[in-house]
């Protein structure tokens, strides 16, 4: 027997009217997958939209050689396959479980008829969805001026001025003040007593660079090998900031 549906887990039906709750309860159930189990694969038409209840679900891309990408992971709560479902068209990509997970799988109409008829529903869903509209936006116009490299280093510019991504600044220069030193050593001690920040976010900085997380971290390890930043502790420390943002210059 499968476990009852609750409404907290399913995020957007913590905005949805009593009746519409209980009308996508009924035509939603939960889905196991062991490890590598396959949610829908790249081409499958959009007959259910996903919620993962626990575990981590990979979205892998084929590219072009024929190997696969994975272009980020997703855990408890996280809606898949909206845009299709929305969009009338087939899956973009595969969805992939990358440990033992439970999802719940709602019927398309069930969403459908939800989302047509309660507009509360329809904000927090369309809400939920922008961040990858812009996303996708930034992508499409950097793809024209900059290469892999140049727009990672664009995206790690701005995740600097981001506190808890696990990027810092720590150039120094021969013209730096006492205060400078010393202001530079403390952001240092500060990286290094939250470890692991960084990795938590490699994914986004695939997604906004329009890469994969493979060749993102090839770069990565290439700007490491050119002195602009090091890795430590789960962390970036950008010891070469002109030579970061020259790098995020069209050329």
């Amino acid at each position: 027997m499968e476990p009852e549906v609750e409404p907290r887990e399913i995020p957007f039906l913590r905005d949805a009217t009593a009746r519409g709750r209980s009308r996508v309860m009924e035509r939603t159930r939960l889905v196991p997958f062991p490890s590598g189990g396959v949610v829908f694969d790249e081409g499958d038409p959009p007959e259910e939209l996903f919620v993962i209840a626990d575990g981590e679900i990979e979205i892998v891309w084929a590219a072009p050689d024929g190997s696969e990408e994975i272009q980020r992971t997703l855990g408890p709560g996280r809606v898949l396959g909206e845009l299709g479902i929305l969009g009338g068209h087939a899956r973009t990509a595969t969805a992939r479980a990358a440990e033992p997970s439970n999802v719940w799988a709602i019927e398309r109409e069930a969403f459908l008829e939800l989302y047509e008829t309660e507009p509360t529903v329809s904000v927090a869903i369309a809400s939920a969805m922008a961040p990858y509209l812009l996303d996708a936006d930034v992508v499409a116009e950097d793809l024209l001026f900059l290469n892999l490299e140049g727009r990672v280093a664009k995206r790690l510019l701005a995740f600097l001025d981001t506190e808890g991504t696990g990027v810092h600044p720590v150039t120094g220069t021969e013209q730096m003040s006492q205060q400078e030193v010393g202001e530079t050593l403390q952001r240092l001690a500060r990286a290094l007593a939250e470890p692991d920040q960084f990795y938590a976010h490699l994914d986004r900085l695939a997604l906004l660079a329009g890469g994969s997380r493979r060749a993102v971290t090839r770069v990565l390890v290439e700007m490491q090998r050119q002195g602009i930043l090091i890795s430590t502790e789960g962390n970036l420390i950008v010891i070469d900031l002109p030579g970061l943002e020259e790098l995020a210059r069209p050329h």
